[in-house]
């Protein structure tokens, strides 16, 4: 698995844009119905994305990555997780 040194990590255009989005539009990541909410949204673009060929890639890495997102995402999504039955 690829790692990025500080440096790389501070200069990255990607990490840059997420880390204003999150704070543009920020939302709360311990409310489950929120994050599948913002999940969803994105599965259903990539998923329309992907069945029109409206992704390219260059190798297969590439492409092996983003289907490792999707494929955590819909399980995120889709997975029951049952009630626990210790209250806090």
């Amino acid at each position: 698995m690829k790692t990025f040194s500080d440096s790389q990590l501070e200069q990255s255009p990607t990490l840059r844009q997420l880390s204003v989005l999150s704070r543009v539009n920020p939302f709360d990541v311990n409310d489950h119905t929120e994050v599948n909410k913002a999940l969803a949204e994105a599965l259903v673009l990539l998923i329309d994305a992907l069945d029109r060929d409206g992704i390219q890639f260059n190798d297969r890495t590439d492409k092996n990555a983003l289907w490792q997102m999707l494929f955590v995402n819909y399980q995120l999504i889709t997975q029951i997780r049952p009630a626990s039955p210790v209250r806090h």
